[in-house]
């Protein structure tokens, strides 16, 4: 700062890879641009950085959030000139960001995805907000290595194997809200054939997709979310990894086991699948699951075991996926709660549900003779928020921690209960549970309620290897990670959210020991923390 009037220009001497860099710090292309203004030496530099994100919606002086749209012609102009200044050069990223339909004409977007697909080496991103009438094609061929399309309904069409030279560079793609002109059969083709480097797919609320065929040899990762209409999924991949499949599967007619056009079906031939992710959708019994290589399976997540007491229906594939995976060590699941008269929901909320839905038997999670849950290490629990009957969690909790002796590590989060008055025949129920293993215990959201602390005491009568439990209340768990970011509304109201305990309840847990008597309670009341070290 005190040098001399005069001095070199330093940073406009850095070579251009290393100003593209610098420009890549930058939210927006357009933000970029205006170094143009600095001098000569920066007037072309912005339109060969390395990596561009281009909004037609800019953020503009004053508070944070407020955003205007560009004029209509004005954004798709100076696209166009962007490309037209860069030629041939390649691109390490391209994200393109479109909300305001009157500024961009479907055929830009055609031009630019092909542009874009043939020039971008690292990833490609377009974010199409309002163009639901459009159709996006994908051009014969590319080199980029990733594609990411948000198009919230626009038509998207795929390049036929018989047309198309392969995207040999392509390893990632990604589609949210696509309507997959050709339906599940296109994209199959296309990612079977045309990309034989494809080694992640993500799809995620898709429109006709009745079905999806896939032979992909490099694919590890396979992700459906939300694909409602899908009837049959059929995937061989032997280097799969990662298979979730998030919510789909959703019946919109009555099932009959006679008709093939109703049956739902996964058939999955991954002989070194390591994880998988499958949350049945709303209401309705999981497909018939054919799965080949489970026993490299390490972990399940998103599981969902819908629960009365310590019995669960069988609509779900969660305790099938546990039955059937027998090196799984790691596991997250939500126990919720829909029975055929309240489904969890408050007395007074009218539910309309689907007249296809089949609730499905009740089956006594640990009846005796039950096999345990493989060799399951780390068990993060969570509790359905307004879906899960109070009075239950410990008889939940129980029959679960039953197929789980080898448990090491236990997070629960307990949210708020529902209203639901389910009952259900809970006698002789009383079996000894034995967690020889179990060192770490975390529960968030507790609030001082008596089947908590019972809880609680169970845990502890289960085991004598309980090295650190932690309980959490709801503001130590919200508040306590980021004060200066959340406010709590002021609907909330204390006693039911936890931000304050009973004094009695501190004095309770002082009483809950493990059974060797060693250890002791540090409680925190203004912070919400509990915490029992041995």
């Amino acid at each position: 700062m005190d040098a001399a009037a005069g001095d070199p220009d330093r940073i406009s001497a850095l070579p251009d890879d290393l100003l593209h860099l610098i420009l890549g710090f930058l939210p927006e292309t357009t933000a970029a641009a205006r170094t143009a203004v600095l001098s000569r030496r920066w007037r072309h530099v912005w339109v060969h950085a390395r990596n561009l994100v281009l909004s037609d919606v800019v953020p503009t002086a004053g508070y944070a959030g407020r955003r205007c749209r560009a004029t209509p012609g004005y954004f798709a102009g100076f696209v166009d000139r962007l490309f037209a200044r860069r030629g041939d050069a390649g691109i390490g990223s391209l994200t393109i960001r479109l909300y305001n339909h009157q500024c961009t004409p479907p055929e830009k977007v055609a031009e630019w995805i092909r542009y874009a697909v043939q020039h971008a080496a690292d990833s490609f991103l377009p974010r199409i907000a309002q163009l639901s009438t459009a159709t996006i094609e994908l051009p014969s061929h590319g080199t980029t290595a990733s594609i990411k399309l948000n198009l919230y309904g626009s038509t998207l069409r795929l390049p036929s194997p018989a047309a198309a030279s392969t995207y040999g560079a392509l390893t990632e793609l990604v589609l949210h809200s696509p309507l997959l002109d050709g339906g599940g059969r296109a994209l199959g083709d296309f990612a079977s054939s045309c990309c034989p480097r494809l080694r992640k797919l993500d799809i995620g609320i898709p429109m006709c997709l009745p079905e999806l065929v896939l032979r992909a040899d490099a694919l590890e990762e396979l992700r459906l979310y939300h694909s409602e209409d899908l009837r049959e999924l059929d995937v061989t991949a032997p280097n799969l990894r990662v298979l979730v499949v998030d919510r789909c599967f959703f019946r919109s007619e009555p099932a009959h086991d006679d008709d093939v056009s109703t049956r739902r079906v996964a058939r999955v031939v991954a002989p070194r699948l390591e994880a998988i992710g499958m949350r049945d959708a709303p209401f309705c019994k999981h497909p018939d699951l054919d799965i080949h290589g489970l026993a490299g399976v390490c972990r399940l997540g998103d599981l969902y075991l819908n629960m009365t007491g310590r019995y669960y229906r069988d609509a779900s594939a969660g305790v099938w996926l546990l039955e059937n995976c027998p090196g799984v060590e790691h596991v997250e699941l939500s126990l919720g709660h829909r029975c055929g008269g309240s489904l969890g929901f408050p007395a007074d909320e009218v539910v309309n549900l689907p007249e296809f839905w089949t609730p499905g038997e009740l089956i006594d999670l640990a009846a005796e003779g039950t096999a345990p849950f493989g060799s399951v290490k780390s068990l993060k629990v969570d509790m359905k928020a307004s879906y899960f009957p109070q009075n239950h969690l410990v008889e939940s909790m129980s029959s679960l921690l039953l197929r789980c002796p080898r448990l090491t590590s236990l997070s629960i989060s307990k949210r708020a209960s529902c209203t639901c008055q389910c009952s259900y025949d809970d006698s002789g129920y009383h079996r000894k549970i034995s967690l020889g293993s179990l060192a770490e215990v975390e529960i968030s959201g507790f609030t001082g309620k008596e089947e908590e602390t019972d809880l609680v005491s169970l845990l502890f009568e289960s085991s004598s290897s309980i090295k650190r439990m932690t309980l959490l209340t709801r503001a130590a768990k919200i508040l306590g990670s980021q004060p200066w970011k959340v406010t709590v509304p002021p609907s909330w109201n204390e006693a039911d959210h936890g931000q304050k305990i009973d004094p009695l309840v501190a004095e309770k847990l002082k009483g809950i020991t493990c059974s060797t008597g060693q250890g002791r309670w540090d409680i925190k009341e203004e912070e919400g923390v509990y915490t029992w070290t041995y």
